[in-house]
């Protein structure tokens, strides 16, 4: 039996219809031997999901690991990662559908020591993300989101790659190491990105690989609480401490700013931010314990981790009134005293 070249990681959680639709596309998107491992996170399972009968009877050449637990996006990709068996590996969202020849382009344009996205589109057309932005207070965004296709193909470096689709070598992600589980959902991808960076990897999107993604964009408590929790996260985990000095007031404006954004939601929005700095706090010696691990395998400073950070300015997009200029300038005028 001819082994891999390619390994699709697909991690889902009750998403058959996702599956429905994405799974036809992967036979166009290479030309390589390519496998597919589905990791279903839908413990437990309600009456009536079929998911695993519909696999087998439709897609048997699928690997299917059911998990006995929901260990969350981050944790269930790391095990598909171990368990790929292709020389490269894409680890890929359910809700997205990949045109024809996407993974041999996003084969051809990677280079020894890269990670990469493809060129993440919403249904429409416009782009969702080519990578993502990071701002100076550490809120990630989709870079170009709801703007025009880049016009032309060469692979551009960004901040940080969306989790979406993230494709590279399986020796490099061994190297770099998988998600920290205890993220769970969101956000996972930005601190896993920075210690890409920090571990001598270069991050880049290619434009010619495009990717469907079925985005919806919501924003309900938990996924506040998610938010607000692994941004704080991500500050003590992969950044060195000189970094957080510098950047201390740029955060805690931040902070200050997501908390005021919080009040304007409701009370459940409030409830959230509080939970999620508690749940750091009460934590803080893992955090610490957890910090030191991974700096301990940091091969390159911070200098050369986050050149890309701030591009563009804050998250906050124009024309928001003048609580997002002052934002905007205070965040700038306090980064520029931190450089």
């Amino acid at each position: 039996m001819t082994p891999p070249t390619v390994s699709v990681v697909i991690v889902v959680y009750r998403q058959r219809r996702d599956l429905e639709r994405l799974l036809p596309t992967l036979a166009h998107a290479t030309d390589d031997p390519l496998e597919v491992l589905v990791i279903d996170n839908g413990v437990p399972r309600e009456p009536g999901d079929d998911t695993q009968a519909w696999l087998a009877a439709t897609h048997p050449a699928v690997r299917l690991l059911a998990l006995d637990a929901n260990v969350g996006y981050g944790a269930a990709n790391n095990v598909g990662v171990l368990e790929a068996r292709g020389e490269f590996v894409l680890v890929l969202n359910p809700d997205t559908e990949v045109e024809p020849g996407a993974i041999d382009q996003l084969r051809a344009a990677l280079q020894p020591g890269w990670f990469a996205n493809p060129c993440l589109l919403l249904p429409d057309g416009r782009v969702n993300a080519v990578g993502l932005a990071v701002s100076l207070g550490g809120i990630a965004t989709c870079d170009g989101l709801y703007g025009p296709v880049p016009p032309d193909s060469t692979p551009r470096a960004v901040a940080a790659l969306s989790g979406a689709a993230i494709f590279g070598r399986r020796q490099d992600w061994l190297k770099v190491g998988g998600f920290v589980p205890e993220y769970f959902l969101y956000g996972e991808d930005v601190e896993w990105s920075l210690r890409a960076r920090a571990r001598g990897f270069s991050l880049f999107c290619v434009p010619q690989a495009r990717v469907v993604h079925h985005y919806r964009a919501t924003m309900p408590p938990q996924k506040w609480f998610y938010l607000a929790r692994n941004r704080r996260l991500t500050f003590h985990l992969a950044l060195e401490r000189h970094t957080q000095r510098r950047l201390r007031a740029v955060w805690t404006v931040t902070s200050m700013a997501l908390w005021l954004y919080a009040v304007g939601r409701g009370p459940r929005y409030v409830w959230a931010d509080l939970a999620a700095m508690l749940w750091v706090w009460r934590r803080r010696r893992w955090v610490a314990r957890l910090a030191a691990r991974l700096a301990a395998r940091r091969e390159v400073p911070d200098r050369d981790v986050i050149p890309l950070w701030g591009q563009g300015g804050s998250p906050i997009p124009p024309g928001v009134g003048w609580g997002g200029r002052l934002y905007d300038g205070l965040v700038r005028r306090l980064a520029a005293g931190a450089s």
